[in-house]
């Protein structure tokens, strides 16, 4: 009996001790890294925001403003708990751990984090907090079948060097032949430190804390997928490829989509009766571009569609009036490893 009394004093302490002050804290101004390609554009405040909310959530952002313009790169959002005056973030993607210091009610300190946090203190503005954003499946795409050993060996001579999202995209992931790596975003320095290769798996040890975050490689190799400051998980590639590989829909419509990979395309007609969904396939074949144009040769009736490449992000539908889809724009949707998916 005296056992379960102390068992249960223990608990309510735990809990006790997982109280935080809840709202949003700011830190200081936040410079940019004078190194990387994009520190050319000017923020006007440039801040990271820390929402702490009552059911025992976190989320970080780097907040960005620039005139009228403002956005919010989300670097991680998880749990949080308070034991005595240590403050713990778990990361709910990788399961990471950073810590800050209650200095008082109304200040943290950042002892333990990604780079960008070390030392910086947060001080309490209010009761106003962003939520995060989750992108559905975002665990699954990142770490599935990462071990396969089929997969092993097609990214065994991963190149070195800058990749990026897109040539005005902003994020910038530097793998440095050392073993040293920079992941920068909007011209910020994020994340620094080193970095192993483990079959389809990037794993990245940050200076600023003990426990490794992951990037996912596609079949490839010419693709890496970091979701750190990034949550729809652009791929970053060591080329300027014309446009992104994974899936694109159809602006104001989702039953049309255009799976395209390495070569290869699929084009879909997504219907839903009764609550069960049925997928038509539409077309479905090889392609190859030629200057801004999308060439698609179907496998099966032999015949060729033409898209146009307006941005890395948007595709033109030039094709004969089938299916109503000419002069249609699709719009990158999200990311794919392979054409399997």
């Amino acid at each position: 009996m005296v056992k379960k009394i102390l068992l249960f004093s223990a608990l309510l302490l735990l809990i006790l001790k997982t109280h935080a002050q809840t709202g949003l804290y700011c830190s200081a101004h936040v410079a940019q890294d004078e190194v990387s390609e994009n520190s050319a554009n000017i923020y006007d405040k440039s801040h990271l925001l820390l929402s702490l909310f009552e059911n025992g959530e976190y989320n970080l952002v780097l907040s960005l403003s620039s005139g009228d313009h403002h956005s919010d790169k989300q670097l991680s959002f998880g749990s949080f708990t308070k034991v005595d005056k240590v403050l713990f973030l778990r990361d709910e993607l990788f399961g990471f751990v950073m810590q800050m210091e209650v200095e008082n009610d109304t200040c943290l300190k950042s002892t333990n984090g990604l780079s960008i946090m070390k030392g910086m203190p947060f001080l309490f503005s209010g009761t106003t907090t962003i939520p995060s954003y989750r992108y559905e499946g975002m665990k699954q795409f990142l770490f599935e079948d990462q071990y396969s050993t089929i997969d092993a060996g097609t990214t065994s001579n991963l190149a070195k060097g800058k990749y990026k999202d897109q040539p005005l995209g902003g994020y910038e992931l530097d793998l440095f032949g050392d073993g040293r790596y920079e992941y920068n975003v909007a011209g910020f320095l994020i994340s620094k430190g080193k970095w192993k290769k483990n079959n389809r798996l990037l794993v990245f040890y940050d200076d600023g804390m003990p426990l490794p975050y992951y990037a996912s490689i596609d079949n490839s190799g010419n693709n890496i997928f970091l979701a750190i400051g990034n949550p729809r998980c652009f791929p970053l590639s060591i080329s300027n490829v014309p446009f992104l590989n994974g899936f694109y829909s159809m602006k104001d419509s989702s039953e049309v989509t255009l799976h395209l990979h390495d070569g290869k395309y699929k084009l879909d007609f997504n219907s839903s009766e009764s609550g069960i969904e049925h997928d038509n396939r539409i077309s479905s074949g090889s392609y190859v571009v030629d200057s801004d144009i999308i060439i698609m040769h179907d496998d099966l009736l032999e015949y060729e569609t033409r898209m146009r490449i307006v941005s890395r992000t948007e595709l033109l539908f030039l094709g004969q009036d089938n299916n109503g889809l000419r002069y249609k724009s699709f719009y990158w949707s999200k990311p794919s490893k392979s054409m399997d998916q």
